[in-house]
């Protein structure tokens, strides 16, 4: 058996695709990177540690695998690899305007929970058969404790049309005694860059099962899990806001137009109803505003989920629901 558990990707153009390799009882093997256009093999090295997912880069230079023995991108051919973190949750990889691969994810156990990005191409490589490896250095683009509460969340890298950008979704959030986050249940476009412009574009309601789901599947697939198209034109995230069970889910689409975010310090100035960075993100626009922490609520007696963004956040666009039965 080969797959990547449901959540890689090929590299950007589709030539190059990264499996975990497993036995006829799903004993894990190994990986492989296989050379599309060429038909070919273009690496492969044997490993027994259980790995939750793995992913090609966008430029096809690394494959990226994360599990219990942390997370590692390699060379595609395995000749060396690169040590991102000592474990793995949510996470993506992405691209920078220069055309570097970026790995995007937060870590809860820092002093700070950071959100960050690693720049796979710049962090030191050992060798394969290396028993140990430096951690890549980390750019941090916000860090959530400091505000008094946390956040899970999503990441999706996969604009590689507006390189430099990746899209975070929030769900959970939580306070430590005050009001909650800046963060809390958001789909925002965040800049690849120390003190990112950070620009919310929708809300998310997400209702957690507390019965009737032992397996817990009902809440997972009920998170926003938001994922971006090439362009960052149209956005895809989840909710179960109203349905009668965790596991009724329903899909939303976020559409925006062309060059909507982030070409100029200048999308962030004007008046309350054009789209800008989130306040105390480092932004050094002229104009800053919050997004509400309130979420809109329907009407009584009504069941519509077709949200327009709020006001502070704005951007040219539309946003639809989508419903899969």
């Amino acid at each position: 058996h080969i797959w990547t558990r449901s959540e890689g990707s090929p590299s950007g153009d589709g030539r190059y695709w990264g499996f975990l390799v497993y036995n006829a009882n799903w004993d894990m093997l190994g990986y492989i990177v296989w050379d599309l256009q060429q038909n070919q093999l273009a690496g492969s090295r044997a490993s027994t540690a259980a790995q939750d997912n793995a992913s090609m880069s966008a430029s096809g230079r690394w494959f990226v695998a994360s599990g219990d023995n942390g997370t590692w991108a390699w060379s595609r051919d395995f000749s060396s690899k690169k040590k991102i973190d000592s474990y793995g949750v949510h996470s993506d990889l992405a691209l920078s305007p220069s055309g570097q691969d970026y790995y995007v994810s937060v870590d809860f156990e820092s002093s700070n929970g950071d959100v960050y990005f690693v720049n796979l191409d710049t962090c030191p490589s050992v060798p394969a058969s290396a028993s140990s490896a430096p951690v890549c250095p980390r750019t941090v683009l916000f860090s959530m404790y400091p505000t008094g509460g946390w956040s899970s969340m999503h990441f999706s890298g996969k604009a590689f049309g507006k390189p430099g950008w990746v899209l975070i979704s929030t769900y959970d959030a939580e306070s430590n005694g005050g009001g909650l986050p800046w963060f809390t249940n958001k789909v925002m476009a965040v800049e690849l860059k120390a003190s990112p412009r950070i620009y919310p574009l929708a809300y998310t309601r997400r209702v957690r099962v507390t019965s009737g789901d032992s397996d817990g599947a009902g809440n997972y697939w009920a998170e926003p899990h938001a994922s971006v198209n090439r362009n960052f034109t149209r956005i895809a995230f989840n909710s179960n806001w109203g349905n009668s069970h965790g596991a009724d889910i329903d899909t939303y689409i976020i559409q925006l137009k062309p060059g909507s975010f982030g070409a100029t310090a200048a999308a962030a100035t004007g008046d309350a109803t054009q789209a800008r960075p989130v306040a105390g993100t480092g932004d050094t626009s002229p104009v800053r505003a919050a997004a509400p922490i309130a979420e809109p609520v329907p009407a009584a007696g009504t069941t519509s989920r077709a949200r327009s963004p709020p006001t502070s956040s704005s951007i040219s666009g539309t946003w639809r629901r989508r419903a899969w039965s």
